[in-house]
């Protein structure tokens, strides 16, 4: 993807973001935003804003559009079959799960109609003594079999599927990876989470707030990614409008300030802000926080337009922040993150004489 192309990328992913949310109406080119929406996982719940307005748009698209929501709501539907058979089995040795992100909103209808939200797979939290039972439990009553290969510091199981089943199954005994175990400690998910039923199979929802909390640091924290992902950034607009079920955001951002991730607040609000027009959740944090977070969505985008070392060197203003917390905590997440490693990679390889003074046509 060259420079103008990403441009135009996020150019779309903003316009995207606010007609799913329900702040901007759709309007032409909508080929960009269907592209965007593939990527960003969020194609299904541009039908719902679009079918209004279909006479305004070509036959095709409408149909594209119409049909993508279709499919997802018949796939979301056998997903939540899948997931009551799943916690049937669990409830037939004693575990009753939590279900986490996509699982929950799903059953809470979080995005409206069932058929908007993505699902990539099925995560249930149980304790951390039940896991092993739980595997067992999916493993001889529901013949679920086992999807790639456990690792050391894992937060949940294998993947496991189960016959037929349209996404495979993570159980977690812990909602986020261990070394983030205490800002959502498991104990405290439960604590705090609610009883339903799903047909025959018994169930738990986290609270808003915890939800919020997962989503928060899903991305940027847990996997070392630049920015929220837009269907993190959705989840977290639609759990802040939703009345039912408030989310303490103070307790949120004590949280992840408290953690050294202030810097995750902020890129809360700024995605709020840009992506779906929507007013910022939490109170600001703090400069250092803010500059890390932008710092962080402005290495995003330039790592699609720039070099890759010319990126790492227009960048390393951030890193100012090293020193504190806030940099140590930014740093490791960054670290991990496989983009910024390639180009850490590039950086360190042997440069022609010409490549020291990047000109204007390798921008």
């Amino acid at each position: 993807m060259t420079a103008s192309e990403h441009k135009l990328y996020l150019a779309a992913l903003k316009q995207l973001g606010r007609v799913v949310v329900g702040t901007e109406p759709p309007s032409e080119p909508l080929d960009r935003l269907i592209v965007a929406g593939g990527r960003g996982f969020t194609l299904p719940a541009l039908w719902p804003r679009l079918a209004p307005h279909a006479d305004q748009f070509s036959a095709e698209t409408i149909e594209l559009c119409r049909t993508v929501h279709t499919l997802n709501g018949e796939r979301n539907a056998a997903i939540l079959g899948d997931l009551e058979r799943a916690a049937a089995a669990l409830n037939e040795v004693g575990i009753v799960p939590c279900a986490l992100k996509g699982a929950a909103h799903l059953m809470t209808g979080l995005w409206g109609s069932p058929a908007n939200r993505v699902l990539s797979d099925i995560d249930l939290l149980v304790h951390p003594a039940e896991l092993s039972r739980a595997v067992a439990a999916l493993r001889d009553l529901l013949h679920a079999s086992v999807h790639g290969d456990d690792k050391a510091d894992a937060h949940h199981a294998p993947p496991m599927a189960l016959p037929g089943a349209k996404a495979v199954i993570e159980l977690h005994h812990s909602p986020v990876k261990l070394s983030l175990a205490g800002v959502v400690p498991t104990a405290e998910v439960f604590e705090q989470s609610r009883t339903v039923n799903l047909g025959n199979a018994m169930l738990r929802l986290p609270s808003a707030t915890h939800s919020a909390l997962v989503a928060a640091v899903h991305g940027p924290v847990a996997h070392g990614f630049f920015d929220l992902a837009p269907r993190d950034a959705i989840d977290l607009v639609y759990l802040a409008q939703d009345i039912s079920d408030p989310v303490d955001w103070d307790f949120v951002a004590a949280t992840l300030s408290g953690a050294g991730f202030g810097w995750v607040v902020e890129m809360v609000n700024v995605s709020a802000e840009t992506l779906t027009d929507q007013a910022p959740p939490m109170a600001p944090v703090g400069k250092t926080a803010r500059a890390i977070a932008r710092g962080r969505l402005r290495l995003h985008r330039s790592a699609y337009a720039y070099r890759a070392d010319y990126v790492l060197r227009r960048s390393a203003w951030h890193l100012r922040a090293i020193h504190t917390r806030e940099g140590r905590a930014f740093t490791a997440t960054t670290l991990r993150n496989p983009h910024f490693l390639s180009a850490l990679g590039a950086t360190l390889a042997p440069r022609r004489p010409s490549d020291e003074h990047p000109g204007k046509r390798d921008r």
